[in-house]
């Protein structure tokens, strides 16, 4: 299973970098074909977006993910398709308090999510707690980064 990070130009993703000293604002579970990601967005909770839409912003970078089972993490990523945005999971991360809801999801919880439903525990702390920065430092290979800055020649 591969992992997608990416970063926006937008003010929200520049201040989510910043509050969590992460290279990355936004992550996702990249399907099996390799032509779409589920993610956790702010504006449409749990949607499938195609990877090209997703990556427009021209930084990311996609990580395998050993997980045992990937057929069971997929599965799970599916089930979790229309469901709202954890906002208040959010603020959790914010205050240190976890407030995470069983019917929403913010990014990174997501990702956490699908991990341990293929099998993979290598964190020691809630689906909640997890951010970005959190994933992208674990040690997973990195299969493909683009790091050209939006503007550049």
């Amino acid at each position: 299973m591969n992992i997608i990070f990416s970063t926006g130009p937008h003010i929200g993703s520049v201040l989510l970098r910043t509050v969590l000293f992460s290279e990355w604002s936004h992550c996702g579970i990249v399907m099996e074909d390799g032509s779409t990601v589920i993610e956790a967005s702010a504006q449409h909770g749990v949607v499938e977006t195609p990877i090209d839409k997703f990556t427009r912003y021209g930084r990311y970078a996609i990580v395998d993910c050993p997980v045992p089972d990937p057929a069971a993490a997929f599965a799970a990523a599916r089930s979790e398709l229309g469901k709202g945005y954890d906002w208040v999971g959010l603020l959790g991360l914010a205050i240190i308090k976890p407030l995470q809801s069983d019917d929403r999801w913010f990014c990174s919880e997501l990702v956490q999510h699908v991990k341990v439903a293929g099998g993979l525990r290598d964190l020691r702390y809630s689906a909640g707690r997890v951010t970005p920065r959190d994933l992208w430092n674990l040690p997973y290979d990195v299969v493909f980064a683009m790091g050209i800055p939006v503007g550049a020649a």
